[in-house]
């Protein structure tokens, strides 16, 4: 997850989501703010769902589950985005095949 550098706008737009239970979700993440990084996770979730929420958050984006490249092949049988970039599929998918 990259830090994302945010101003006093940014700063208030995220306390806003956090008051809003419905947008809680979106603003998930690091922020830098003059100088400070200010970290909104959920308390005491294990790495397990950490890493779930992630991979979901890069699914949806259409981003490489392992390094968040963006994606652009389609897998034909399916019509949705592969979940790695050519880079990973080559190292990853299609090693399993051989």
């Amino acid at each position: 997850m990259k830090t994302e550098k945010i101003d006093k706008n940014g700063l208030k737009r995220v306390f806003r989501a956090l008051s809003d239970d419905k947008k809680i979700e979106s603003v998930i993440g690091s922020y830098l703010y003059n100088g400070h990084r200010i970290q909104i996770s959920k308390f005491g979730q294990s790495t397990a769902q950490r890493v779930s929420q992630l991979y979901k958050r890069r699914r949806i984006n259409s981003q490489c589950i392992l390094c968040g490249q963006k994606v652009q092949r389609i897998n034909k049988r399916t019509g949705k985005v592969y979940r790695l970039c050519d880079t990973h599929r080559k190292a990853i998918d299609q090693k399993v095949r051989k």
